[in-house]
């Protein structure tokens, strides 16, 4: 593509087109799971946090959990903003803004989640299955990347095979 000339765009954007189609559906009752990207305080609302909702749906007054590295807390969403206006619910895939209930600025960071999952939990443990060939080793050094949250990991175990691997990654710290 060009982005001088245009030559190419109508092209891609066909071929983007066709290939969200053929995507599946998101899962109807899947629990809530937001990404926090941005956090910030409005005057006379509290916090506000933005990211994209990946699953779920959520109204206004429904009960939230803010899990991050260092705890989990219990919240419901006050305002809902989708593309700067307000709305009384929304369903996932989208962009949002929530106004978190009872939650100051201070206890949610960038790569905390908002969910509806009463159970999810912050690790430092995830099993990856990697398909394809790839070159990574037993004891590498890598930046694990969930949701919007980045930190250092090690990959500690692999199992590999000519079509991919099996690995083990140890992250710096709960993700």
């Amino acid at each position: 593509c060009s982005a001088r000339t245009g030559e190419g765009v109508d092209r891609l954007r066909e071929v983007i087109r066709r290939a969200l189609e053929a995507l599946p559906p998101p899962p109807s009752r899947a629990a809530v799971r937001v990404g926090v990207d941005r956090v910030f305080s409005i005057r006379g609302a509290g916090t506000v946090v933005t990211g994209t909702m990946v699953t779920g749906s959520v109204a206004v007054g429904d009960a939230l959990f803010v899990v991050g590295e260092r705890r989990r807390l219990p919240t419901s969403a006050r305002v809902l903003h989708v593309h700067d206006a307000a709305v009384d619910s929304v369903v996932a895939p989208t962009r949002v803004a929530i106004n978190l209930a009872g939650v100051t600025l201070e206890d949610v960071h960038r790569g905390d989640v908002v969910t509806s999952d009463p159970h999810l939990r912050a690790t430092t443990l995830v099993d990856v299955l990697l398909r394809g060939p790839h070159l990574l080793k037993r004891g590498a050094a890598v930046t694990a990347h969930v949701g919007t949250a980045s930190t250092e990991a090690r990959v500690d175990s692999l199992l590999a095979w000519s079509a991919g691997a099996i690995a083990r990654v140890r992250m710096s710290r709960p993700t």
